[in-house]
């Protein structure tokens, strides 16, 4: 292994060597996925602070439009696709793919009542959807799932057979647009959608675990995007904006990182995590 020798103990070389130091410690924390402290943001490859308001690199595939994220009350939602299984016909797989809007459960008007056997009415919600831009709305949704603990709830089709005008409303609304795939909640980088849904916002997930489960930590969210996905940095939904943290600061509001935020792949219902 070759050695290298310094000449002198001069100024020039003490300093070339703190820049080595420097540039070690630097590489150090541009592979780290864990900030610091709350207020370090993340670094690219080059060591460079990332942009807060700038566009996702994911292209092709991994793609994500923002068309995919709806309106639900005063937050938002975005659309999931389910497939469900059918029974074999002459030994031939069947099944049917289903579109669902996730959003926090707080987005509800009101909670669903907890029994099985409730009736429609009480499962269904008038006017509920919508998508942002306001040229689709007052769409009716059936609530299939909601957990007021994790502040998550799972909307779908209304009946087609009581409601199918409301029915057909709906299916315009999630069949026109890709739906937004399910991911795991790593440590790392993610995406937030911004408030005004024309760009996608740079943000530190990360990821608690305990003897109590895992939790799921943002950076600052705003009022109003509640219901939003949490994408990671392939593009994939892993939680759900239901909470925010913030101080009024001389009338202005400073928005501070947030959690603990729902994790999909914990939960969601079993049944829509299955393949």
């Amino acid at each position: 292994m070759a050695r290298i020798r310094f000449a002198s103990e001069s100024e020039a070389n003490q300093d070339a060597w703190t820049q080595l130091v420097h540039l070690e410690q630097l590489g150090h924390q541009t592979c780290s996925t864990i900030e610091k402290d709350s207020e370090a943001r993340p670094q690219t490859e080059k060591g460079k602070e990332m942009k807060d308001d700038i566009q996702p690199p994911i292209r092709g595939m991994n793609h994500v439009n923002s068309a995919s994220i709806v309106k639900v009350g005063a937050g938002r939602g975005f659309i999931v696709e389910h497939s469900v299984k059918l029974p074999r016909v002459r030994r031939l797989r069947r099944s049917i793919r289903r579109r669902f809007v996730v959003t926090a459960a707080h987005c509800l008007s009101k909670m669903p009542p907890a029994s099985a056997a409730s009736y429609l009415y009480e499962r269904s919600y008038k006017n509920l959807l919508g998508d942002l831009d306001g040229n689709k709305k007052d769409i009716w949704a059936e609530c299939f799932f909601a957990d007021p603990v994790a502040d998550i709830a799972v909307l779908g089709c209304p009946d087609n057979q009581e409601l199918y005008d409301q029915a057909s409303v709906y299916d315009a609304l999630v069949d026109e647009v890709p739906a937004i795939k399910i991911g795991n909640a790593r440590n790392g980088r993610g995406w937030l959608l911004a408030l005004s849904g024309d760009r996608w916002i740079s943000t530190l997930l990360k990821v608690f675990t305990g003897t109590w489960g895992a939790s799921l930590e943002t950076g600052p969210t705003e009022p109003g995007m509640s219901g939003s996905p949490i994408l990671n940095d392939a593009g994939k939904a892993v939680g759900v904006v239901t909470i925010g943290d913030g101080t009024p600061t001389n009338g202005v509001r400073e928005n501070h990182r947030a959690g603990p935020q729902p994790i999909l792949s914990r939960n969601l219902p079993g049944w829509m995590l299955s393949p």
